[in-house]
């Protein structure tokens, strides 16, 4: 949601659907964490979208 924001963003929307505590530090996410992570890396990987500057419109 928030552009150069320092930490990384993570929600059970299931228990938490107003996204009010962010798990992004909690051990016990820290698995789901780095599959998504990873997940995502390998869709940059296989994607021709350019994700550089593109926030650089909104500041």
């Amino acid at each position: 949601h928030f552009v150069d924001w320092p930490d990384g963003q993570l929600f059970d929307l299931v228990a938490d659907p107003a996204e009010t505590h962010n798990l992004w530090h909690d051990p016990a996410a820290a698995t789901k964490k780095q599959e998504l992570l990873d997940e995502l890396r390998d869709w940059r990987i296989r994607s021709d979208v350019h994700t550089s500057g593109w926030a650089a419109a909104w500041r």
